[in-house]
C-alpha cells in the first residue's frame, strides 16, 4: 500500500488471471478500508486489470474495456473506430497509478509504457518466457524490479515443458545462484 501513495506507476503481474484477480481483489479492500480515497491519494479509475474480465462483478471496475468505454463516453470518442480505441486505452492505461495483468499481458503492445515498480507475484508458478515478458517491462522502464514466490512451488509440470528445459521457473533457477549475491537490473 505503501508504495500508492508515492509517485510514480506500478506494474503487477501474476502467471494466472485468478491470482491477478485475488490480489485485485485484497487491494481493493485496503483501498476501501484506508485513507486513500477519501485524501485524494488516488482514485479507484487509476487501478486498471488488463486481460480477461475479473471473476468477480465488483472487481470489473477495473477493466480495462469499461474503463476505456466510460473515457470514451467522457470525451466523445467512437470505439469502434481503431484509432479512438486505441486512444483511449492508452489514455486510460497512462492514468492508471497500479495495473495488474497476467505475465502473458504484460507483453501487449498496450503497455508500451514506464513503471516506476515493477512487481511479478506468485513467479515460482511461471515459466521463464511468461516470467521474462515481466522482467522485460521492469528493464524497458528502468524500473525497480521485485520477484516474489514460493521457490518450493515447481513452475510447470506439464511433460511439454520438460524436453525443452521450462519446468524450473526464473524465480527457482535465481534461488539456485549464490544467494548472497544481488541482483540488479540497471
Amino acid at each position: 500500500m505503501e508504495w500508492l501513495k508515492q509517485e510514480g506507476r506500478i506494474l503487477l503481474t501474476a502467471p494466472s488471471n485468478k491470482v491477478t484477480d485475488m490480489f485485485l481483489d485484497s487491494i481493493y479492500s485496503a483501498i476501501l478500508r484506508t485513507d486513500l480515497i477519501r485524501s485524494n491519494t488516488m482514485t479507484l479509475n487509476q487501478i486498471i486489470r488488463l486481460g480477461k474480465l475479473p471473476q468477480k462483478p465488483a472487481l470489473g471496475v477495473f477493466h480495462l474495456e469499461r474503463a476505456t468505454s466510460s473515457f470514451a463516453t467522457d470525451h466523445g470518442l467512437n470505439l469502434k473506430l481503431d484509432r479512438d480505441l486505441k486512444n483511449a486505452q492508452q489514455s486510460v492505461l497512462h492514468g492508471a497509478k497500479l495495473v495488474v495483468a497476467t505475465c502473458t499481458s504484460a507483453g501487449s503492445q498496450l503497455l508500451d509504457q514506464t513503471f516506476k515498480h515493477v512487481i511479478l507475484d506468485d513467479a515460482s508458478r511461471c515459466t521463464e518466457p511468461e516470467a521474462l515478458m515481466t522482467v522485460l517491462k521492469a528493464v524497458q522502464s528502468s524500473a525497480q524490479l521485485v520477484i516474489s514466490g514460493d521457490p518450493s512451488v515447481q513452475a510447470v509440470s506439464d511433460p511439454l515443458f520438460q524436453e525443452p528445459g521450462l519446468q524450473l521457473s526464473l524465480l527457482n533457477r535465481l534461488m539456485k545462484l549464490d544467494q548472497t549475491t544481488t541482483i540488479r537490473l540497471n
